[in-house]
């Protein structure tokens, strides 16, 4: 998803919902997932067979900053808060079905992409 991205919301919306939607498809085996958090998690962020999740967005992060979709920012940063959001939104999902992979994967673009605002009215430093 995020190497044919002709925008940067493109970028990071398709990707989260590629992600999402293998996972709401199969709603035993999200659930499954989200009782077995830590296996997960260690699949994940440990060195292992689904860890070139890292190594592969990092790639495709620095190549988006390359071509001037982003501005530059700590890679390694990113890559382990885009990922932790998506983990953590992902076994959110498994016990409040209603939140469907489209508005997931829209409030992450969000949030990646606008931060989260501040109120108009607040003006402390």
């Amino acid at each position: 998803a995020r190497s044919g991205a002709k925008t940067p919301r493109r970028f990071v919306e398709d990707a989260y919902l590629a992600f999402f939607d293998v996972f709401a498809a199969d709603r035993l085996t999200l659930k499954m997932l989200a009782r077995n958090q830590d296996l997960l998690r260690m699949a994940i962020f440990e060195e292992g067979s689904i860890s070139g999740i890292f190594e592969e967005l990092e790639t495709d992060l620095e190549r988006a900053i390359e071509h001037g979709f982003f501005r530059p920012f700590s890679v390694q940063l990113a890559t382990c808060s885009m990922v932790g959001a998506g983990f953590e939104i992902l076994i959110r999902m498994a016990s409040h079905p209603e939140i469907t992979s489209e508005e997931a994967a829209r409030f992450l673009a969000d949030l990646f992409l606008n931060g989260l605002g501040t109120a108009k009215n607040d003006r402390r430093p």
